[in-house]
């Protein structure tokens, strides 16, 4: 009984023990297609961190193959979209520089400002375009980098060098960039409602008016409830010869009032940034449907939704 026992043992694991090897000795063969159809599906999905690594892997593996340029390109608008921009404009950086050749450099190349505008630095953004502008001769990129320009801009409220970018386009591609369009829609920049920091500033001297001023009424409201209740304070303690209160709560209401002063030319700033935002909002909702930077470049399909104004 028991030698049946042990051979039967003996005989489960001889063959668990093959069985073993044998799976150990199977090798999975990954090809580049799937591995770029799997990593694609990730950035479709927008699971843009995973689609960084399996993009990464399919570099790593194969580096050779002929889908290498658009992963590498992919891997960056992965970093950019997961929002991670940093790690973007290190990719796009390396591709426009190292690779010049490449046929997304180009595309990099404005991935490049766009990475600049998200991460606060358009001053960066626009010396990389006028860059691109001096250092090619080719009509279409340099349309396409004076529309970019002139949008660039528009979010910054410079409405003179907007406009100067924008007559820069050449006269074949205006209808494309709907140039006559944005032109004309510029010049009505005069009619956007301002307000004047320096009469916010005086009309302040009464605590809450320059708030109101701005068009903000329940600041406005606080301010002259605040101020008006610390100045009543200050003056019934000197009139009560209470003066060590007095010199305390006018003090304390300096500080309200100073800041109630510089509230308001605040909130001038803030509203003019604000109205200027709400105008070019505007302009770029009315810019005909053909207008865009990818218009007839079909080279990136769905690149216009990250980089489009």
């Amino acid at each position: 009984m028991k030698r049946i026992l042990v051979f039967t043992l003996v005989f489960v694991a001889l063959f668990v023990g093959t069985e073993m090897s044998s799976a150990r000795g199977e090798i999975m063969v990954v090809e580049p297609a799937d591995q770029f159809a799997y990593a694609n599906s990730l950035y479709d999905s927008k699971d843009y961190i995973s689609a960084v690594v399996e993009f990464k892997r399919f570099l790593h593996f194969f580096p050779l193959d002929l889908k290498a340029p658009e992963a590498r390109f992919l891997l960056g608008m992965a970093w950019f979209d997961g929002g991670k921009t940093g790690e973007a404009l290190k990719v796009f950086s390396d591709i426009a520089a190292k690779t010049p050749g490449d046929p997304y450099a180009m595309e990099a190349a404005f991935m490049i400002v766009t990475c600049h505008e998200r991460s606060g630095n358009p001053v960066l953004g626009e010396v990389e375009l006028g860059n691109l502008i001096r250092g090619t001769s080719d009509i279409r990129v340099k349309d396409r980098a004076y529309h970019t320009l002139g949008f660039l801009h528009l979010d910054n409220g410079a409405w003179d060098k907007a406009k100067n970018a924008f007559s820069n386009i050449s006269p074949s591609n205006r209808p494309r960039y709907s140039t006559d369009f944005l032109l004309h829609g510029l010049e009505k920049t005069g009619e956007i409602p301002s307000k004047n920091p320096v009469a916010a500033g005086i009309f302040s001297i009464v605590p809450g008016a320059g708030f109101l001023y701005c068009e903000r009424p329940k600041d406005a409201l606080v301010s002259f409830l605040v101020n008006g209740g610390l100045i009543y304070s200050a003056v019934r303690s000197f009139k009560r010869d209470d003066y060590a209160l007095g010199a305390v709560v006018t003090f304390v209401g300096f500080g309200f009032y100073a800041g109630n002063i510089h509230g308001s030319i605040t909130s001038a700033h803030k509203y003019n940034k604000a109205q200027n935002r709400r105008f070019v909002r505007e302009l770029k909702q009315k810019v005909p449907m053909s207008s865009g930077l990818f218009s007839g470049e079909p080279m990136v399909i769905g690149l216009s939704l990250s980089i489009c104004f």
